[in-house]
């Protein structure tokens, strides 16, 4: 295959950008690095001034190599790398440069070893703790590897794919590429003239191929736009072919582990993928004018956006960055050149109001957004720039338009204040494209109007100078940033306004409204709390306080007249309870933590187990009556035994109760009868004789 073809056609495709890695490694070579001849030293923020472009977009110029290819940021927003060199015979003569957002300094970081060259498109594996990584190949195109930059400049490991098909008869080299969420597996994309797309996954410490499967059916040309996305919450593949001449779209979905397809979806002709949404749900794709979001399992559309209506001879555009907190899709028009496509001015897209597009003023080559400040890194240049040096484009950073909130200002009546914002990105003369004005409320916020200078007010850009009186003591102020197309300020129908806006600040009278209550006593769960009241101090003079309070658990509430917490806790746990008091000079908010403990719940008392034990039943003791004996004549056969005594073992029981009681009453008859007997016989021996026995 032609050299100067492979690399004609690696500047058409749209590659992926990377993710974070951290590889281990099978063998080092190290090399020396080329000069740099365009970068004689480090380039730092104080010599690059911001410059402004038509409407008020704020740039900066990096000073770097006449030519350089696109540029990445690192997953922290800290750094970005790509390539560059002073001679357009890439890729022999560019090297690696690192650019540090903080101090703006663009640095040469090395030359690839000898025998290796890198695609057009770097293919960087930049992460944010680890080193920065790059899928190379020799310069014949014969094998490719894993290069990862080593501490020192010039010190890059080499780790080469082994068994790669990719690389055998008609196949044709590395056009995607995507790494797993820990760094283990690289996936790779590549186009096969028997089979067309495929796929291969390779262990990043080895190099070893662990697995290789065809994308779909369908047979793409080596000129196809394609792209690859690796889920890093998901565990899949997601792989997107398009043909460069019928730009028939196909969205194929792979396990990650094992390549197996798991669905495939067939889309329409004019079909252009781009990137993976932030949820992994979606790929957002152009068909002519229309931006859509589209299902990566069932193929539905989830988001339906018109892309520009009267930019003439549109063939194509490239959307590459969302934004939704502003409303914004960044978007790459692409123009029917005749012989070939022509860049047009990058434009943002309204993701909730139609036919809103918004240009920019540069053409750029895929940008990069950094995370974390949402600038753009690309080359970049005006149109009227074409025909000086069709093929140079200068590195440049495009600033984000953004403003840091205001602080409360301490003053009495008669003093002045002075407000301030600290912009970035915005300059004083503004423009629509990056604006700054202040606002002011009179009504806590719920309605603005920008500031108009006068007596009270002097405005000076991002500075405002209020003189305190008792109307100013009553307002807020708040700095607010407006761009058409960072989409920041914009006015929506409710009249609040989109993003953009700083928090609202104002002026706090000397000895003014302070919640003085230090904590709140702890509560418990059904029982009674308080009632607590929350204390305030107000300055003299002030009138109408008034109370609020988030964060209460349930069942309790605040008096919004006396600031007295009351009622009965239903939930326990450490509620952060924010109190807010508002007088008619302002309002002030203190957070405190509320404890509330779990209801106490009564002992459990177990009784012993109730055991029943029977009465142990004892008879009575068998005794003599010492009563005489009574006998009891009978006849034989007549219930006698007889020997004349009555039978107590053959009769029934109630023969012998009869037997016993009759025994007893004449046993008592024959006692009686003695005793009376004696008695007779004492009175009739007489006096004398009686008193003789005295």
């Amino acid at each position: 295959m032609n050299t100067k073809h492979v690399a004609r056609t690696q500047k058409i495709l749209g590659l992926i950008l990377g993710a974070g890695l951290t590889l281990s490694v099978a063998t080092a070579i190290t090399a020396v690095p080329q000069p740099a001849t365009a970068i004689s030293e480090s380039v730092t923020a104080d010599s690059l001034p911001q410059q402004v472009a038509p409407g008020g977009m704020v740039y900066k110029t990096l000073e770097a190599p006449t030519f350089t290819g696109p540029f990445q940021y690192t997953s922290d927003g800290t750094a970005a790398y790509g390539f560059g060199g002073e001679s357009d015979e890439y890729p022999e003569e560019w090297q690696l440069l690192r650019y540090d957002v903080a101090t703006d300094d663009l640095t040469p970081v090395a030359a690839l070893p000898d025998g290796w060259a890198a695609p057009s498109y770097p293919e960087l594996f930049p992460a944010q703790d680890g080193p920065v990584g790059l899928l190379v190949h020799r310069n014949d195109f014969s094998e490719h590897a894993i290069a990862l930059l080593g501490s020192a400049p010039g010190d890059f490991t080499i780790t080469e794919l082994h068994d790669a098909q990719m690389l055998a008869g008609d196949a044709w080299g590395a056009i995607a590429k995507g790494l797993n969420a820990d760094g283990t597996r690289l996936f790779v994309l590549y186009w096969d003239a028997a089979s067309g797309s495929r796929i291969a996954a390779y262990d990043t410490a080895t190099g070893e191929q662990l697995a290789d499967s065809p994308t779909s059916g369908v047979e793409t040309d080596e000129g196809g736009l394609n792209k690859l996305f690796v889920q890093q919450q998901g565990s899949e593949v997601i792989v997107t072919t398009a043909d460069d001449y019928d730009r028939t779209d196909h969205i194929v979905r792979h396990d990650q582990d094992t390549l197996e397809q798991l669905g495939i979806i067939n889309q329409h002709e004019d079909v252009v993928s781009s990137f993976m949404n932030d949820e992994e749900t979606g790929v957002w794709q152009a068909n002519g004018t229309v931006l859509t979001l589209t299902d990566i399992v069932s193929g539905a559309t989830l988001e339906s956006v018109p892309g520009p209506q009267d930019i003439p001879d549109l063939i194509r555009m490239t959307p590459f960055a969302e934004r939704r907190s502003d409303d914004r899709l960044f978007v790459l028009p692409v123009l029917d050149g005749g012989k070939e496509d022509i860049r047009s001015n990058m434009i943002s897209v309204s993701l909730t109001e139609s036919q809103r597009v918004f240009q920019a003023p540069f053409i750029v080559w895929d940008p990069s957004m950094n995370p974390e400040n949402g600038d753009m890194i690309a080359p970049a240049k005006y149109p009227s720039d074409e025909e000086e040096n069709a093929e140079a484009y200068p590195l440049r950073v495009l600033l984000n338009p953004t403003a840091a909130d205001p602080s409360n200002q301490n003053g009495s009546v008669g003093d002045v204040v002075e407000f301030s914002s600290e912009t970035r990105g915005i300059t004083a003369e503004g423009g629509p494209d990056a604006n700054f004005r202040w606002q002011v409320s009179a009504d806590d916020g719920a309605t603005w109007a920008d500031v108009v200078a006068d007596a009270q007010h002097v405005v000076d850009f991002d500075t405002l100078t209020v003189t305190v009186t008792t109307e100013t003591l009553k307002r807020q102020y708040r700095g607010l940033v407006s761009s058409a197309f960072w989409g920041r300020g914009e006015l929506l129908d409710d009249g609040s306004v989109r993003s953009g806006q700083t928090a609202a600040a104002r002026i706090i009278p000397d000895g003014s409204l302070a919640i003085t209550t230090e904590t709140l006593p702890a509560g418990k769960v059904g029982e009674g709390y308080g009632p607590v009241t929350v204390e305030a101090s107000q300055v003299s003079g002030a009138s109408g306080l008034s109370w609020s309070a988030t964060g209460l658990p349930e069942g309790l509430v605040i008096d919004p007249a006396t600031g007295v917490i009351s009622g009965t806790p239903k939930v326990a746990g450490d509620m952060e309870v924010t109190v807010t008091a508002t007088d008619d000079t302002g309002t002030v908010s203190k957070t405190f933590t509320l404890s509330i403990a779990e209801k106490t719940k009564p002992p459990v008392v177990t009784e012993p187990p109730v055991t029943t034990t029977p009465p142990t039943v004892t008879d009575p003791p068998v005794t003599t009556d010492p009563s005489p004996s009574v006998t009891v004549s009978g006849k034989p056969g007549s219930g006698t035994n007889g020997s004349g005594l009555a039978s107590t073992g053959d009769g029934p029981p109630v023969a012998l109760l009869w037997a016993g009681g009759a025994a007893l009453l004449a046993g008592a008859v024959l006692l009686l009868a003695r005793r009376t007997v004696r008695g007779k016989q004492a009175r009739a021996e007489g006096p004398a004789e009686h008193e003789n026995e005295e």
